[in-house]
Order: structure tokens, then C-alpha cells, then sequence
């Protein structure tokens, strides 16, 4: 019992410190501005990588929280087919009209962030946002499907040799422009008990024009950062329900006559030595106020498996005296297993129904005169008791009831 105090003074006493753990990562798909995974799990400050899936690097660059430098891509000079080119020879046909087509395709909205869907310029307003889904697909039919129709040697006795290089490098580039990862990644620090906000920005920018902030996302009509309402998980609170077992007595007195005797006796009820009860506890965990390495309570090895918990909640008595209150307090140190059970050993407070005024002990005569209640004196004490319950639920924390929520208008296409 005294390793017990000494436990819960240590609690009360302490500063609640953090450790570092290791790093979490949260993945957001861009196309839908939403995360691809359960809320993580944020006990105490802990480094994560935001990590955004699916984003069209081949077009745009983009920023989170961590402000980087965007890397523009190179200019695209696109091409046409010029007059005054020698007259083809015979047979042709087919490999001029290939490379006709790619040319207006090379500046169509999916591959330009400049132009919008019927082709105008916008370069005075908001570049256009796409998705890399549309903007792979459109350029695997409508430019490499095309061109492969095309060797350099047909081009060659087509006298089409300058146009073919051309759209080969244009080709080569964008082969490389796809082959990139297609992740943004930026690393942050959340701590628990906090709602967040991930801010993404996607920029477009080329040779000709500056660095500007794509459509992606818009807030009364205009151009706006993609704000993500974020809302982690926390281990630090739960809530448990199940049994207390507690050396305070629920007693109860009654008149009993006894076999030989005239006068009735006081009769003792509620006497044993464990008494058992209901109790909903509150659940904070502990923390490792030393080394994480040293293995010793509140430290675990292991805290998805076992670890330590301050709990206290009410205990709830289904029988007893009238006279004394149905509802005490509990409190004590408690070891988890796996998060789900828990074995509190503590201090069960409450009210102690002792005997009647001018009563001394179980069995003592009462007068025939005495016909009063057996109305039993009651102080509070506290003694020591042991819970098993389980657990709940976590406790939520914050406003946010989804794990991620955008808040602004998605527009990429």
C-alpha cells in the first residue's frame, strides 16, 4: 500500500515530461484533398511526415507548412508543322497527319496549366488545376500512342526530321516529367489535445510566366490555399466501466429476536470483509518521468500492451443503509493490458454506516422501551479497494468529429 501512495504522489507531483517516439506519417490523397488512413495516434509531442499521394509534379510544385522552393519546369516550345517544308514524298500521308495532330494536343489544357478547357489564356487570372490521373492518361492517347505510329526512320524519308526530334524531345521530357515519385512530403510536430489545420498550396510556373497559385482549391469564388481540418488521436484519456471490490463495509442494522430471549437484539448486516460495487473510471496515462530505457513504472516496454494509468471515478453501491450516500469516489494507479482491461488497486472514499447511537456491537439487546430507528451513525472514511474494468472508449478531444475534413472547394480536374 505504501509503494502504492508513494505511485500516486509521484502523479500528482510531477511535471508531466514527453519522449520522443517514432515518427507517424499522414497520407492525403490530392485529388480528393482527404486523408487515406485512420487518425493517428498523438500521445505527447511526436514528429510526422505529411505525406500528400497522387499530386501532378508534372506540371505544378507545391507547399505545405514547410515553405519550399518550387522547381520550374522547363519551357515547352510548342511546335507546327510550317509551310515551305519540302514536298513529302509519296506515301506519307499517314506520318504527317500523325504529327498534325500531336502538335495541338502538346498544348492542350491537360498538359498546360495555362490554358483553360476551350483554350483560353490564363495568365491573368488563376492557373488551371489537374489531376496527374488526367493528365497521364490524355498524354499516354493523345501524344506517346501518336508518336509511336511514327518511326525516325519514316520520318526521315518523309523529310519530316526536324518535326520528329522536336516531339521526341518533347516526349523524353515528359517521360521523365511522369516518372517522378508524385509524393510532396514536409514533416511537422503535433501534440496531443489539439485540433489542426493542414495547409497544402499548389503552384504552376514556367519560363514565361511566375510562380502562382493554381485553382486547386477556392473560397468565395476565388484562388485558395487546400485547408485540411485535422483532428489526431490520443491514448492519454479513456474511459473504463466494471467492478470495484472494497473493504468498506455497506452495513445495515435491524431488530432480530433470538430464541430464548424476550428482548430483540441489534443485528448486523453487510459485514464482510469484501464488498463489491459498480465504477465507470476516467483513465490518464502516466508519464515515463525518467529514461524511457529504464524499465521501470511508470515506463514500458512495451505501452500497446501493458503501461500505467491514474484512474478515479465514481463507485456505485447497489445496496446498504438509506442513510449514507449510494455514491462514493475511487481512485487509484492502474496497469492496462492491451489497452482494454484494466486492474486498478486505489482507495475507495464514501460514507460508513456505523452503529446506532448507544449500539456497540452485532448481537447487543435491545430495550422493549427502545422503539425508535436503528438509525446508524455515518462518517466518511476511505479503505482500500481493487477495479477490473474495461475499457470504453477513448475520451475525444476537440471539435473536429472526422479525422480530416477539407474546408474549402476542391477543383482539380
Amino acid at each position: 500500500m505504501r509503494k502504492i501512495l508513494i505511485v500516486m504522489s509521484c502523479a500528482f507531483g510531477l511535471f508531466v515530461g514527453s519522449r520522443a517516439e517514432a515518427q507517424q506519417t499522414v497520407t492525403i490523397l490530392w485529388t480528393s484533398k482527404q486523408p487515406q488512413s485512420a487518425p493517428i495516434t498523438v500521445d505527447q509531442n511526436t514528429p510526422v511526415r505529411i505525406t500528400v499521394t497522387g499530386i501532378n509534379d508534372a506540371l505544378y510544385s507545391y507547399e505545405g507548412y514547410v515553405t519550399s522552393a518550387p522547381t520550374p519546369p522547363p519551357h515547352i516550345d510548342f511546335l507546327s508543322v510550317g509551310p515551305g517544308a519540302a514536298p513529302p514524298p509519296a506515301g506519307c500521308d499517314d506520318a504527317i497527319k500523325a504529327l498534325e495532330a500531336i502538335v495541338p494536343d502538346m498544348s492542350s489544357w491537360q498538359l498546360n496549366a495555362w490554358v483553360d478547357s476551350k483554350g483560353n489564356d490564363l495568365t491573368g487570372s488563376s492557373p488551371n488545376s489537374v489531376s496527374l490521373e488526367t493528365t497521364t492518361a490524355f498524354y499516354a492517347s493523345h501524344i506517346s500512342a501518336k508518336f509511336a505510329q511514327v518511326s525516325q526512320a519514316q520520318a526521315h524519308t518523309c523529310n519530316l526530321d526536324s518535326q520528329w526530334i522536336k516531339i521526341s524531345l518533347f516526349t523524353q521530357e515528359w517521360a521523365q516529367r511522369l516518372s517522378r515519385p508524385h509524393l510532396y512530403t514536409f514533416d511537422t510536430t503535433l501534440a496531443p489535445f489539439n485540433d489542426y489545420t493542414i495547409h497544402l498550396i499548389e503552384y504552376a510556373s514556367d519560363s514565361t510566366h511566375s510562380k502562382k497559385m493554381t485553382n486547386a482549391c477556392s473560397q468565395n469564388g476565388q484562388a485558395s490555399e487546400c485547408t485540411i481540418k485535422y483532428q489526431p488521436q490520443t491514448n492519454l484519456l479513456s474511459a473504463s466501466g466494471g467492478f470495484l471490490f472494497s473493504q468498506l463495509q455497506s452495513r445495515t442494522y435491524s431488530r432480530a429476536n433470538v430464541p430464548g430471549m424476550t428482548d430483540a437484539v441489534l443485528q448486523t448486516n453487510g459485514t464482510g470483509r469484501v464488498n463489491s460495487l459498480l465504477t465507470t473510471l476516467v483513465n490518464v496515462k502516466l508519464p515515463c518521468f525518467w529514461s524511457p530505457h529504464i524499465k521501470i513504472p511508470p515506463c514500458s516496454s512495451n505501452p500497446d500492451n501493458w503501461g500505467w494509468m491514474l484512474s478515479v471515478g465514481p463507485a456505485l453501491q447497489l445496496s446498504g443503509s438509506d442513510q449514507t450516500t449510494r455514491v462514493g469516489l475511487f481512485t487509484g494507479v492502474s496497469v492496462h493490458f492491451w489497452k482494454y482491461m484494466y486492474l486498478t488497486p486505489g482507495f475507495h472514499i464514501g460514507q460508513f454506516a456505523d452503529f446506532p447511537a448507544g449500539f456497540t456491537h452485532n448481537g447487543q439487546g435491545i430495550p422493549a422501551s427502545f422503539t425508535g430507528a436503528l438509525t446508524p451513525q455515518t462518517r466518511t472514511t476511505a479503505r482500500f479497494a481493487i477495479a477490473i474494468t474495461f475499457k470504453g472508449f477513448n475520451i475525444p478531444t476537440g471539435t473536429t468529429k472526422s479525422s480530416g475534413q477539407a474546408t474549402t472547394q476542391n477543383n482539380t480536374k
